[in-house]
């Protein structure tokens, strides 16, 4: 009679959970569902290796922060594509000097005006809008494409 009792409240109480936690499940049933354009489909990103040899994503896939695609995949196929040095990868383990290099100084330099002549730029639009707002983009220009910030440099 004790082991009925205990199951059948054990069982109400779980009923009671279920119900309880439904709609966060259906939340986030609904943002997972969500369909976003990752799709890179401008000529624009077919020829960025005329005038850069490297594309960097800001901030970085690994550096674990807000990112500025979900899909960083498609660039680093991009890049490999047109054989460009990319700064974003997936990483088990990140080490100290390579955080240092792709998730503090970078970004650093970047935010005060100082982008590379030879490399393209994609921006989170969190990153883009620190960087504009001091209109410090001097050597390059920045439009959005297929849904990314991308700058270029002007030369």
């Amino acid at each position: 009679r004790n082991k009925y009792l205990a199951t059948l409240i054990l069982t109400i109480v779980i009923c009671i959970q279920l119900i309880d936690i439904s709609p966060l499940i259906e939340a986030k049933r609904t943002l997972n569902s969500a369909s976003i354009n990752t799709e890179i489909i401008s000529e624009q990103w077919r020829e960025l290796n005329i005038k850069h040899s490297k594309l960097y994503i800001l901030p970085a896939h690994q550096c674990k922060e807000e990112k500025p695609t979900e899909s960083f995949q498609e660039f680093a196929k991009l890049a490999a594509s047109q054989n460009l040095k990319l700064n974003s990868m997936y990483v088990a383990r990140i080490g100290k000097k390579s955080f240092e290099t792709h998730c503090e100084d970078i970004p650093n330099k970047v935010k005060t005006g100082i982008l590379e002549k030879d490399t393209a730029y994609v921006f989170s639009q969190k990153l883009f809008n620190e960087v504009s707002a001091n209109n410090n983009i001097i050597t390059h220009t920045c439009s959005t494409i297929d849904n990314f910030i991308l700058c270029q440099t002007n030369q």
